[in-house]
């Protein structure tokens, strides 16, 4: 029986779910992946510039936005003391553009955002029109801020496996039918992919996401090898990368070497939690 049949026996709104996805081509998504250990991905402003990044390579019309600041001001803009009123400004007016029917922005481990943390949680707890979702250990000040959030949905994962793991293999099946598209794999080839990321993703979206980016690059003729390389679940030591993530290996299906995926672990000393606000 293929995935998405015990899919639908488990969710039966599953098919519903990965529809939705696909036929919201206005539905914009950008996210960033904070990490303690490298200061320039563990602060408020790195945050933004990623989040902007990513909603003006989905809609290139935003760049107008940015535009307007760079112009009046130079490169100086996004380096000097100002860098986060003038990004904050940049990002609020692409959320308030007509143009941007709707948007979703991730966030993920916001208590690793070390450096001005407090104006990050200030803006993200502003009302806005797109939706927010924010993982993050069960910090006070975190928990303080996000209280005073009226529209919010807050879940901790060690107590909603099962949601989490019917939602990892929705996304799954989702990114893989992309994936196929795109890539034109046969059938088989297609649940292969899908059989492989279900049964090594431990339900994570990173490494779904990782391998998924990863997979984009290798062609046809080296997928199933390539697949059948990329060790299961995640590894200490996430590399640094311009958002946060980053695959560190030769070339699937190329290298003379095995291939090595290296993510950060998330802390479990801690209790995860996360918001969606909207």
């Amino acid at each position: 029986m293929r995935q998405q049949e015990l899919e639908r026996e488990r969710d039966p709104q599953a098919e519903e779910k990965r529809q939705w996805l696909e036929k919201e081509p206005d539905n914009r998504l950008s996210y960033f992946f904070c990490q303690a250990t490298e200061a320039r991905l563990s602060n408020a402003t790195a945050v933004l510039r990623g989040l902007i990044y990513l909603l003006v390579d989905q809609q290139p019309s935003l760049t107008s936005h940015v535009r307007k600041k760079h112009d009046h001001a130079g490169k100086q803009l996004f380096k000097d003391g100002n860098a986060w009123e003038a990004l904050s400004k940049i990002l609020a007016a692409m959320l308030n553009d007509p143009s941007l029917d709707s948007a979703i922005l991730i966030v993920n481990a916001l208590d690793e955002c070390k450096t001005n943390r407090h104006q990050l949680l200030d803006l993200i707890a502003k009302a806005s029109r797109v939706k927010w979702i924010v993982s993050s250990r069960n910090w006070w000040d975190i928990k303080e801020k996000m209280g005073n959030i009226k529209q919010k949905v807050r879940l901790y994962l060690e107590l909603n496996k099962d949601s989490i793991s019917m939602a990892v293999d929705t996304y799954i099946a989702y990114k893989v039918d992309r994936l196929a598209c795109h890539k034109k794999y046969d059938k088989e080839t297609r649940d292969t992919v899908e059989q492989h990321l279900v049964s090594g993703a431990n339900d994570t979206f990173l490494w779904v996401a990782l391998v998924c980016q990863e997979l984009q690059t290798t062609d046809f003729w080296d997928v199933l090898d390539a697949i059948g390389k990329i060790p299961a679940g995640l590894s200490m030591g996430m590399p640094a990368a311009p958002f946060g993530i980053e695959l560190i290996c030769p070339r699937l299906g190329r290298g003379a070497g095995p291939s090595v995926l290296q993510l950060r672990e998330p802390n479990t000393a801690h209790k995860k939690m996360i918001f969606s606000s909207s």
